[in-house]
């Protein structure tokens, strides 16, 4: 089923959007929406871990949310901002500058082995171009990192909304939900994809 179907019913997003603070006011998802918002790009992408285990230790006798069906939607509502979040920031890996455990010394070094110390190389041109090429290779090891994390975050964000989605709510509860995870920015493909079974 298309949600642009959805979209096509009269609905007033700003009335909806004031009901979704009202009863999303926990503490639980406002520790998750100021550990992602307060994150800086090229920081430790692991924060997103630390906001998923808030999110799924959201239960009602630790929050002050009135009802099941209120923490219900205040989950919904914190893994959409995990989803949304790791939407925003994920790379493309396929793009990522290759990596390597160790980076070989050039030629003309002399006796080398890949993972020596830049110090055993003599002639100091060489020595700072394997130097270069270490540091390189560190900056590309850092980067592919972040961005498996953030991929693994995604994939494990997304199956996490989606059973979510699948166990509390209802079939013809699809038009609320699209809302709430559109006014968390997260685009009309997404969300087509949390409703396949």
């Amino acid at each position: 089923m298309k949600l642009l179907a959805l979209t096509i019913i009269g609905v007033s997003l700003p009335l909806l959007l004031k009901s979704f603070a009202l009863e999303a006011k926990n503490e639980n998802l406002e520790s998750v929406q100021t550990l992602l918002r307060n994150y800086k790009q090229g920081e430790n992408p692991e924060i997103v871990e630390d906001a998923l285990k808030i999110a799924l230790g959201m239960r009602a006798g630790n929050t002050n949310i009135q009802s099941e069906k209120h923490l219900t939607n205040a989950k919904l509502d914190a893994f959409a901002a995990i989803l949304s979040f790791t939407i925003k920031h994920r790379v493309d890996r396929s793009k990522l500058t290759k990596h390597s455990m160790n980076v070989a010394p050039p030629l003309g070094a002399g006796v080398v082995m890949s993972g020596m110390s830049p110090e055993a190389i003599k002639d100091d041109k060489l020595r700072a171009e394997y130097v270069a090429a270490i540091e390189a290779n560190n900056k590309a090891r850092a980067i592919s990192e972040k961005a498996e994390v953030l991929h693994l975050a995604y994939e494990d964000t997304f199956r996490l909304l989606k059973t979510h989605i699948r166990i509390n709510y209802q079939p013809n509860e699809q038009l609320f939900i699209a809302t709430r995870l559109r006014a968390m920015q997260i685009n009309n493909s997404e969300i087509e994809k949390l409703f396949i079974k």
